[in-house]
């Protein structure tokens, strides 16, 4: 998943990946959290500063 073209934007977060990850708590778990940087994936839908419109109406506005 991380070596995919979307890989450098994902990032672990949660307990369960610093356990996994640092070994820095003890948990259980099945499942990890991810996040990504979406503004590089669409970026079509933010303004040259990188920022995503809070709604329709702004989106709008930006083009």
């Amino acid at each position: 998943m991380f070596e995919s073209q979307a890989g450098a934007d994902l990032t672990f977060k949660g307990g369960t990946s610093l356990s996994k990850a640092y070994k820095i708590i003890d948990r259980f778990s099945e499942d990890i959290d991810l996040t990504c940087n979406i503004r590089r994936l669409i970026t079509d839908k933010t303004s040259e500063h990188g920022e995503l419109p809070g709604n329709r109406s702004q989106a709008k506005k930006m083009g």
